[in-house]
């Protein structure tokens, strides 16, 4: 999110996925590239918390591209650490 703020250009949602959710050489993958998301930034510097508002906007799509819901992260794990 603060690349985006920061660079001034559109986010763009990128999802692998990969047979069984694994990593193998030589296996094939999908590779799937969503639209890009342009986040209404304040045009004050924004703080933390539009940040971590921005980046869970992000990551959300990044999910649904893949057919994966957030709401399935392992308990205690959050977007941003």
């Amino acid at each position: 999110a603060m690349m985006a703020y920061h660079s001034g250009v559109p986010v763009v949602p990128v999802c692998i996925r990969m047979k069984n959710e694994k990593y193998a050489p030589f296996r094939p993958i999908q590779l799937l590239i969503g639209k890009p998301i342009h986040f209404p930034f304040p045009p004050t510097s924004p703080g933390k918390a539009v940040f971590e508002a921005a980046t869970k906007v992000y990551f959300r799509a990044t999910c649904a591209l893949g057919g994966y819901l957030p709401e399935a992260l392992p308990e205690g794990e959050t977007v941003c650490p």
